[in-house]
């Protein structure tokens, strides 16, 4: 008869390794204690087995301090088996890429490709975002002399205007988004709670940095990491794949 293991994974860093495994739990019924864990689960005869079996297709988690009678499991949205032909087994945004097109945050550049290497815009992330955040309608006048009513990012502009992301009267839609916008963005629409994790300094975003408390929320939360061990690399563009990853692991740091 198989168990079922609980497999807590590590997130992926910006070069495309990790996927270390921090830690495994074998539970007979639901976990007692206080902890909050993002989890895979896997059914295996034995431990080494869940070690070597594929993921499922869901993640659950356990909130601390449910003390109800109800099953404490609660599952995230399930992430399709979704493919391209462009994106390798493996590759470090192939789960964040699976997750976006999901819940319909993106799609593919066409029926076979997801285009992970092209340069992201601040008219497509800004609309990544609005999308994720449930397509509010906008609530202002247009502030934007660039943006029109029929541009498709119209009701992302004037949302990103409302929460502050984007200021003043041009939207500049069409200019590549950077590492250092992408997790401004993200830091805006986040309770800005830093994380765990260590942050080795960077020579490009020192402490007096005006970005440097926005880079260490970012670090710390385990969203992104240096492009090297002392370079955030802040106005380096990003890419489509890179750019789901930061929202995919920006969802997973808000549940953890």
């Amino acid at each position: 008869m198989s168990a079922v293991f609980f497999i807590v994974f590590n997130l992926y860093n910006d070069s495309g390794n990790g996927g270390d495994i921090w830690g495994s739990f074998l539970f007979d019924g639901p976990p007692s204690g206080g902890y909050f864990v993002v989890l895979f689960v896997i059914e295996a005869e034995t431990l080494e087995e869940a070690y070597e079996a594929p993921l499922s297709d869901e993640l659950v988690f356990y909130v601390v301090g449910d003390n109800s009678t109800e099953n404490p499991f609660t599952s995230l949205p399930q992430i399709k088996d979704v493919n391209f032909s462009d994106v390798a087994d493996g590759a470090y945004y192939e789960t964040a890429m699976k997750w976006a097109v999901s819940k319909d945050i993106t799609s593919g550049t066409s029926e076979t490709t997801f285009s992970p290497n092209n340069t992201c815009t601040v008219e497509q992330i800004i609309t990544l975002l609005w999308r994720q955040n449930g397509q509010p309608e906008p609530t202002i006048e247009n502030p934007f002399s660039d943006v029109k009513e029929s541009d498709y990012f119209y009701n992302a502009a004037l949302w990103a205007s409302e929460k502050g992301l984007v200021t003043g009267d041009k939207f500049n839609g069409s200019s590549p988004c950077t590492r250092i916008a992408t997790v401004t963005y993200l830091y805006k629409l986040s309770d800005k709670t830093m994380g765990i994790t260590p942050m080795s300094p960077f020579n490009d975003v020192p402490e007096t940095s005006a970005d440097y408390e926005v880079v260490k929320w970012a670090v710390t939360n385990n969203i992104t990491s240096g492009t090297d061990y002392d370079t955030f690399s802040p106005n380096s563009t990003c890419t489509r794949g890179q750019i789901v990853t930061f929202l995919y692991r920006a969802l997973l740091s808000s549940i953890s």
